[in-house]
């Protein structure tokens, strides 16, 4: 799977919460090895350690 189709980024962030933005620097390999995603955090909610992507756990860096 790709990774840094925009689209699948979308989809990947919002399972984990309210989506902001994707870093496009880092979505298209121009620099660093990641992508990075910007998601909006409740303070009352507990934050998420694990996701679940393509029948696997998938654990946050």
């Amino acid at each position: 799977m790709e990774y840094n189709n925009n689209f699948v980024l979308w989809r990947i962030g919002d399972h984990i919460r309210k989506i902001l933005k994707v870093d496009c620097t880092t979505c298209f390999s121009t620099r660093g090895n990641y992508t990075r995603i910007c998601v909006e955090v409740g303070l009352m909610r507990p934050l998420l350690a694990k996701f679940k992507l393509r029948r696997k756990i998938r654990h946050y860096i």
